[in-house]
């Protein structure tokens, strides 16, 4: 059937949306309006089950585990929603507006503001044509009273937006700028993958110490991203993961400038995604490694006439990427699966042993999970001897504070007091730590400094209003009736 007997939506469809792309050798034409059709049907499954399963709260999460995951998501796929708009016929165009309006709505109630500002700054980008041949023939006047109002709103608007959420603005902050000196200590080739995890914790501990009455304390929490992605790839690849990322942003800019058709929809998806890469962490998620992955796909194939070992190239490594965060999910599910249902802590410590000597060794969910268990079974030396493990892989307070009670039940109290202060300089508004410090310092006869910090730990206030804090402050108005 040729192009022309086709009716006229599927015609224009076909005209202006046809990407030739070379894999394995074969010429293959694509039409991407069906394929599009395919996302963004996903998009609005995922942002209708996300506004169907609210969590009260964290606000729309869907499928993923933080709002902001959820809304990246969505922003990624919003310019597919634009793609149908812009064909401007009748069926696709209330298709596409009824899908976007799904989306934004979806984002709404995520309460992410990285989402909204993407969703934002990847409208004006679709928008930029129409919007620059209005401007261009209006009176300077004009322009001026227009710049003056656009840069009021946006000041009130991030004015807002900051303050809408102003702890965790906050707390990003507190992170930006200790990641900074993480990223100056080895700027070169930075900390190796995965390193932020491994040693970020340390270095909130070493500010916190250089700063004990930081306005940042109360903030203070158990960090595993820098919410940040290209401030995570500076922290663990330093210079030269700054250029792996600079190499990409000057490809899409390439084809920027090249003006080729068909190349809004994949780059704006990659802006979406490039935004909320500056206040969160959308490559922790396979869905986004593959989103973008399809995107740097579809640019190569548009605007580079490369040899296919290239375009594999391009492809093949957010596969990877994805994959690999696949299979590590698949890996923590089997493992948790294999000894959750069990009641019986010597069967659930007989699984671990045996997963222990397989791959599972080196992951950390897994061994902090396996010396938790031991320390709950007081098999203490086991699992001070697990939890060094998973130190050297990652460190944070959570696990500090089950090696506090090793030491502690163990005797070990010189070792005990180094993990209590490491854990309470990590994160300053913890009151486990404090209360061990106390436990400490009544075992080895220091009674007066034990009530000391007993009375200020009571007037200590609290970030979380959960129930280990109450049972704390229960323990240590007991102590000191028992010791007044």
């Amino acid at each position: 059937m040729s192009c022309s007997s086709l009716p006229p939506w599927r015609r224009q469809c076909y005209e202006q949306t046809i990407i030739q792309v070379r894999l394995n050798g074969i010429r293959i034409g694509k039409i991407p309006g069906y394929s599009f059709l395919a996302i963004v049907l996903i998009g609005v499954y995922e942002a209708a089950y996300g506004m169907l399963a609210v969590r009260s709260s964290l606000g729309a999460c869907g499928h993923f585990d933080n709002p902001d995951g959820f809304a990246a998501f969505l922003a990624a796929l919003f310019p597919f929603t634009l793609y149908f708009i812009g064909l401007r016929q009748k069926l696709s165009v209330v298709f596409g507006m009824t899908a976007a309006a799904v989306l934004l709505f979806a984002i709404a109630l995520s309460g992410s503001r990285a989402g909204w500002i993407a969703v934002l700054v990847v409208g004006i980008y679709y928008l930029w044509p129409r919007l620059f041949s209005i401007w261009r023939y209006r009176s300077r006047c004009y322009k001026i009273c227009i710049l003056c109002c656009l840069g009021g709103f946006g000041t009130a608007g991030c004015i807002g937006l900051y303050h809408f959420k102003k702890d965790s603005a906050d707390g990003r902050i507190l992170i930006w700028r200790n990641t900074v000196t993480m990223i100056a200590d080895k700027p070169l080739f930075g900390h190796g993958t995965d390193g932020f995890r491994a040693q970020y914790m340390l270095y909130q501990a070493d500010y916190f110490r250089k700063h004990p009455d930081s306005k940042y304390a109360m903030l203070a929490d158990n960090v595993q991203a820098p919410f940040n992605e290209y401030l995570r790839f500076a922290a663990e690849y330093g210079i030269i993961g700054l250029l792996a990322v600079g190499s990409i942003l000057w490809i899409i800019l390439h084809c920027r400038q090249r003006r080729i058709p068909h190349f809004k929809v994949p780059f704006a998806s990659l802006l979406g995604v490039g935004i909320m890469a500056l206040f969160s962490y959308p490559f922790h998620y396979p869905a986004l490694l593959v989103v973008s992955g399809i995107d740097f796909f579809m640019l190569a194939g548009i605007c580079f006439d490369w040899r296919a070992w290239g375009k594999r190239v391009v492809g093949l490594s957010f596969l990877i990427m994805a994959g690999h965060s696949i299979l590590s999910r698949i890996d923590q599910h089997h493992w948790q699966q294999a000894v959750g249902p069990r009641i019986d802590h010597t069967s659930v410590i007989r699984e671990y042993e045996k997963l222990a000597s397989t791959k599972f060794n080196e992951n950390p969910a897994f061994l902090y999970a396996y010396g938790l268990i031991q320390n709950r079974e007081k098999r203490y030396i086991r699992s001070l001897e697990i939890l060094d493990r998973y130190f050297r892989l990652r460190a944070d307070v959570d696990a500090a504070i089950v090696q506090i009670d090793n030491h502690y039940r163990l005797g070990h109290y010189a070792k005990a007091w180094e993990w209590a202060v490491l854990a309470s300089d990590m994160c300053p508004n913890r009151f486990i730590p404090l209360y061990y410090k106390i436990l400490i310092l009544d075992a080895t006869g220091h009674l007066a400094e034990a009530k000391e910090l007993a009375r200020q730990v009571l007037s200590k206030p609290i970030k979380v209003r959960a129930t280990d804090v109450y049972k704390v402050r229960v323990k240590l108005q007991h102590f000191l009736s028992v010791h007044s």
